[in-house]
């Protein structure tokens, strides 16, 4: 379950998300507005229904009331077109359209009034003529529609007289709605997916623009802003964005200018000390001065270092990481620096800032040897990334400091540092020297005993 919701979570983007939203609305705006128009369209042809008869209706209202005995004549014997009366009046009602009996009611002569119904449609279709000419209109295989008029006409000799009609009329045809058709509502999904991923993508894009800003600018303090093209709202924010990046940069370079002044201004003062402590009479008082000097142009060089550590001017070069590790260690072994040994090397190649990664690399080496007796290196690849590893042979860290440990100044035992001359800020410049070419830093305890220091070079992806 656990590894189902991660692979989930890769999936959890804006992109995705505004995808989704966009996608869902347009296919439900497109079905709502489908739907209404064949509502619309059936309104309006029910109406145009409900007038041809109302229309056919008052013809022949009007030709009763004037007495058209040769019209009545044509009606009854069939010989109307669409029209004709029943003589059978239990035709039987199926239905009724409010819309046909208001045609009527607005339509009529004065005096007059009309009631329909819907009746079974073999009462319109069995008359003579009816099949003729529905078969030369090739609608032969199509019932009509048959609707009964009951007409009362006002008397005109003291007698209401009652006729009832009916009209064939060719069926509306039911359109088959948006949400009985699978096909349809498909279509409309996968046009609503498609256009509304253009539109999160287009959307978007300055949002990757300042994504891809933001990594390098966290990778090298010296990185080009973004060019400030798009929209108004994406240009602004793309120059409020070169604006911090340049106070950041400013305030850096600020903090290790002071940082520099004040090592070169305590640099004479520490030496004409250094100088004057020769003339001390005590030997063991003079040594113990000469090692709380040298004590604090430590400090003063480490300081000036870590200011300077997240900035990194050289370029970047492909390296190759046996070739690398193997002459640090022959360098070392060489210079009798302590017990440095290489242990699994994959044959890789990556691209860093190679005197960031040495003096990253060094500072983990440096803290082995100080408090580990001696270093193993290794290196190998994870998938999308390079592992570059410093064992020793000490007793750990406890699991609660490991994170602490890179903190300025922070040491895992006060004690111990303080006999080995570390300065407690080697692992604050090792990963901001790591930061300088995306790469990240970290410790933990390996289970035969002793720390294991790791830097993870994220390799690019083509």
């Amino acid at each position: 379950m656990t590894a189902l919701w991660q692979s989930l979570r890769r999936f959890d983007t804006l992109a995705l998300r505004l995808t989704l939203v966009l996608a869902v609305g347009g296919t439900l705006a497109s079905m709502y507005s489908l739907t209404f128009s064949e509502w619309y369209l059936q309104h309006q042809m029910r109406q145009y229904r409900a007038g041809m008869i109302a229309r056919s209706v008052a013809d022949i209202a009007g030709h009763i009331a004037a007495n058209d005995h040769a019209d009545m004549i044509l009606l009854a014997s069939n010989r109307i077109r669409g029209a004709h009366l029943l003589q059978d009046a239990s035709a039987p009602v199926l239905g009724a359209d409010p819309a046909i009996d208001q045609a009527l009611s607005s339509g009529l002569p004065r005096g007059m009034t009309a009631h329909s119904f819907r009746t079974d449609p073999a009462v319109c279709a069995g008359r003579p003529g009816v099949a003729y000419v529905r078969a030369a209109a090739g609608m032969l295989a199509i019932p009509p529609e048959c609707w009964a008029v009951d007409l009362s006409v006002p008397p005109s000799d003291g007698q209401v007289t009652h006729h009832r009609m009916a009209f064939d009329m060719a069926p509306l045809p039911l359109l088959l709605s948006v949400r009985q058709s699978p096909d349809y509502l498909a279509l409309v999904a996968l046009a609503a997916l498609l256009l509304s991923f253009l539109v999160a993508s287009i959307t978007l894009r300055f949002m990757r623009r300042l994504a891809v800003a933001s990594r390098a600018f966290s990778s090298d303090i010296a990185a080009a802003p973004i060019p400030e093209t798009g929209p108004r709202d994406v240009r602004e924010t793309f120059a409020a964005f070169n604006q911090m990046q340049q106070r950041i940069r400013e305030a850096m370079q600020e903090r290790a200018q002071i940082l520099a002044a004040i090592s070169h201004d305590l640099q004479t003062p520490l030496t004409r000390l250094r100088l004057r402590l020769d003339l001390l009479p005590d030997e063991g008082v003079r040594a113990r001065l000469f090692n709380d000097v040298e004590a604090m142009q430590r400090l003063v060089t480490e300081g000036l270092a870590l200011a300077r550590s997240g900035e990194s001017a050289d370029d970047w070069v492909m390296l190759d990481m046996e070739s690398l590790l193997a002459s640090m260690v022959e360098d070392m072994t060489d210079a009798g620096l302590g017990e440095v040994t290489l242990g699994h090397v994959d044959p890789v190649e990556v691209r860093v800032k190679p005197d960031a990664l040495h003096r990253c690399l060094q500072n983990l080496i440096d803290n082995a040897l100080r408090y580990g007796g001696q270093a193993r290196l290794d290196c190998w690849q994870e998938d999308d990334r390079i592992v570059l590893s410093v064992t020793d042979a000490g007793p750990g860290i406890p699991e609660a400091l490991l994170d602490q440990m890179f903190e300025p100044f922070v040491r895992g035992d006060s004690s111990r540092s303080r006999r080995t001359g570390g300065t407690g800020i080697g692992l604050t410049i090792a990963r901001a020297q790591a930061s300088t070419f995306g790469a990240s830093v970290s410790l933990a305890n390996a289970a035969q005993g002793g720390l294991i220091a790791s830097i993870t070079i994220p390799l690019p992806i083509y």
